[in-house]
């Protein structure tokens, strides 16, 4: 299973990237938190349905408490797939709080 995880801040473009992996053939999660990564890759790469493609976007944000275990994380899903790639995406503050003006309710 080819694994990419699409991190970031809020607003940096998250979910554009991961439409754009979806239209490219990925299987794609959005908004997983971290802590539920390892569980979810062991399912998807023991089950009965194959998943060659898996695009999983995680808010650099949630699951604080996983936050130190990032790495450790990591290395146990990087050991169930043939490739990983993390992508993390930022974006100027100037440009975040436009995007946050013009789309708060």
């Amino acid at each position: 299973m080819d694994l990419i995880i699409v991190s970031g801040l809020s607003g940096s473009g998250k979910t554009v990237a991961l439409r754009t992996l979806e239209d490219s053939g990925y299987y794609c999660i959005d908004n997983l938190p971290l802590g539920m990564l390892p569980q979810l890759v062991d399912n998807m790469t023991q089950g009965t349905v194959a998943y060659d493609l898996v695009a999983i976007a995680i808010d650099a944000r949630s699951g604080v408490e996983n936050a130190d275990r990032f790495e450790e994380i990591l290395k146990h899903v990087s050991s169930q797939v043939t490739k990983l790639r993390v992508l993390f995406l930022n974006c100027y503050t100037s440009r975040l709080l436009k995007r946050f003006s013009e789309t708060r309710r």
